[in-house]
């Protein structure tokens, strides 16, 4: 018999020697790719190779270094390929590419249940193949045995003996040519296609045979489906029977089932661990829908998990809608199973008028629209609170502008004049310190500014003196008079403009010098002679 050990010892120590062992037929079992590799090497490999190729559990291409026991990626390894051997097993013997030296040999093994296409496959891993590349085909005893019986009964003229590994043939027959081998595993393969393919079709006919009835059954089923409905009045009656005749409520007292005819109920199971988002939701549906007054076609019916009268009292104290009576057990019993509501969570299931589900999740609708309706009241507060702050600051807006307008035709104005004459104080201040840190000036330039100075003088006293009929005449002047004032007259008003910083203009410095009674006499005697131009 053969074995796993012994077809890779052959493989390793062949000669001429292999460069790539081809798994089509699955032969190599009990052993990983790195296994296989690290047993070659063992064997008789190691001779000569310095790393085996396979591929790994992500199907990349990776090598087995002899020298140093490690994996690595085929892309990262310098060994040569004349020096290396690669490994297909029989997943990546399809559509997988190692690169060969042109003259490398392959061993290729033969299963039983392999077609011709796995072989054409596995062969064509060598893409150097009848040219320069070549590959030999290694068929076990066994698969040689079957390959002879079922070529015997098509009739085949030969006996196919085992090419690989080779056996010495009985002395009274000559062994079959190569050409011949080849010919037989070609036709062998050829016929476990076929053998493939009808297997394939019969079961083919067999599901469209089998689709015919399904099909029929299906469309039956889909036709008469209403006479397997149960009837409404039957649901109804049904959960109404499991509901029961008594009810009690905090508001109403005890009630009896006309409490809820025509509405639709939402059972409310409390579980161990309670849900105040659901309860808050369910309050605020139950009061939006006026139940509270009894005009909503809406109910809740609160079903206990508590264990004594005094839990279930202070529970249901606080809430507005029904509930079972403590002393019925069974009933809650039997909705809980009826419905699958389990005890360790809240559960909520909703009832069409006419005792159908709607839904058996309820609650998770329920705490959706209870979050929806907040953020949607939340977005109108804000709003409101929006509108009311910009009509505040619209009004504060208005209130800062008119103090602004008080404040420029009153405080503003006497803060600018006080700031003009404190400007002129200094600047006269700083004249007169700078005039005493000087040296003493010269006699001519002292007699010129004390000469100057008492002239100003003269022209103060002249001023006080002046009548203010025609200074007031002079203001009044219109424009179209102004062209019979004297020349004098004209150049003094232009003399006094270029002094006090006005345009030199009679129009101008009637406007800016004379804009109310006595201003002219004013600005002239104000004078500061600091500050002349």
């Amino acid at each position: 018999g053969w074995s796993v050990d012994g077809l890779l010892r052959h493989v390793a120590t062949t000669v001429p020697r292999y460069h790539a062992l081809i798994d089509t037929g699955a032969l190599i079992t009990g052993l990983g790719n790195c296994g296989v590799a690290k047993r070659l090497l063992e064997v008789g490999l190691g001779r000569w190779c310095e790393g085996v190729v396979f591929l790994d559990d992500n199907d990349e291409k990776v090598i087995y270094v002899k020298a140093t026991g490690r994996v690595l990626k085929l892309s990262q390894c310098g060994i040569a390929v004349e020096n290396r051997f690669a490994f297909y097993d029989q997943i990546h013997t399809t559509g997988m590419d190692i690169k060969h030296m042109l003259s490398a040999r392959a061993a290729i093994t033969i299963g039983k249940d392999m077609v011709f296409r796995d072989l054409a496959q596995g062969a064509y891993r060598m893409r150097g193949i009848a040219q320069g590349q070549t590959i030999a085909m290694l068929v076990i005893p066994e698969v040689a045995q079957l390959m002879r019986r079922q070529l015997a009964k098509a009739r085949t003229e030969e006996a196919v003996p085992s090419p690989q590994p080779p056996q010495q043939p009985p002395p009274s027959q000559a062994p079959p040519s190569q050409a011949q081998l080849l010919q037989d595993v070609a036709a062998w393969l050829t016929l476990n296609s076929m053998r493939t393919e009808r297997v394939q079709f019969d079961q083919l006919c067999a599901q469209n045979l089998a689709t015919i009835w399904r099909q029929n059954a299906w469309d039956q089923l889909i036709e008469g489906h209403q006479h397997f409905k149960v009837r409404p009045e039957c649901v109804q009656g049904f959960v109404q029977e499991r509901l029961g005749e008594a009810y009690m409520s905090n508001r109403l007292g005890k009630v009896s089932r006309d409490h809820i005819k025509d509405k639709s109920l939402l059972l409310f199971f409390e579980g161990k661990e309670r849900d105040d988002e659901l309860l808050r939701a369910m309050q605020q549906a139950y009061k939006q829908f006026g139940c509270e007054e009894g005009l909503g076609h809406f109910e809740v019916i609160y079903i206990t998990a508590a264990e004594t009268q005094e839990k279930f009292a202070a529970t249901f104290r606080g809430m507005p809608w029904l509930t079972l009576p403590f002393t019925h057990a069974l009933r809650r019993e039997q909705l809980r199973h009826l419905f699958e509501v389990g005890v360790a969570h809240d559960g909520v299931v909703l009832l069409h008028m006419d005792g159908s589900i709607i839904t058996r999740d309820a609650r998770r609708h329920m705490v959706l629209a209870y979050r929806c309706q907040s953020s949607i009241e939340e977005k109108k507060q804000e709003s409101s609170y929006q509108k009311d702050l910009t009509k505040l600051i619209t009004k504060e807006r208005k209130h800062l502008k008119m103090l602004q307008r008080k404040l420029d035709g009153s405080v503003v104005g006497k803060l600018a004049r006080c700031t003009g004459q404190l400007e002129r104080q200094v600047r006269t201040r700083e004249l007169a310190e700078f005039v005493n840190e000087q040296a003493e000036l010269p006699v001519e330039i002292q007699a010129e500014l004390d000469a100057s100075s008492a002239a100003v003088d003269a022209a103060c006293t002249t001023v006080r003196l002046l009548a203010p009929e025609p200074l007031e005449e002079m203001r009044l002047v219109e424009e179209t008079e102004s062209a019979h004032i004297s020349d004098a007259l004209r150049e003094s008003i232009e003399a006094a403009a270029v002094i006090l910083g006005v345009r030199p203009d009679f129009s101008t410095a009637q406007a800016r010098l004379m804009p109310k009674e006595g201003a002219f006499r004013e600005r002239l005697l104000g004078f500061d002679r600091g500050a002349v131009p």
